[in-house]
């Protein structure tokens, strides 16, 4: 009776190592594949990151345009302002006038420069 258990005992330890192979490679490859996915992971969740810092950087520079071309402007409408101003107060002396006119005018290239055919803009630098 002996001889006949003993070809099950070997057959039912070599299926339990076969099983027991199969589990752990399964296991290897599910920690392979988690391995893989966290790696995409951070590699997405690094562009991401990246690329919200650039938009973040241009809309930066976005506003700060906005403000430096609106306090062009703003600088530009007081000139023209204080050329009128001008007008009315200088009314009765053209000569008067015109000297004020000219040194207000100058104030320009703060913001901007023209050769007589290119418009160049400083936004405020000095040269």
């Amino acid at each position: 009776m002996t001889n006949t258990i003993a070809p099950f005992v070997i057959l039912f330890f070599a299926m339990f190592a076969i099983v027991r192979f199969a589990q752990r490679r399964r296991e290897r490859e599910h920690e392979e594949e988690k391995r893989d996915l966290v790696a995409a992971f951070d590699r997405r969740y690094a562009s991401l990151k990246e690329e919200c810092a650039m938009q973040k950087a241009h809309a930066a520079r976005h506003l700060l345009e906005r403000v430096i071309w609106r306090e062009s402007a703003t600088f530009l409408w007081k000139l023209l302002d204080d050329i009128d101003t001008l007008d009315d107060s200088c009314r009765n002396n053209h000569m008067r006038f015109r000297e004020r006119v000219r040194a207000a005018q100058q104030q320009r290239t703060r913001v901007a420069s023209s050769d007589g055919y290119v418009l160049t803009w400083t936004h405020g630098r000095e040269k």
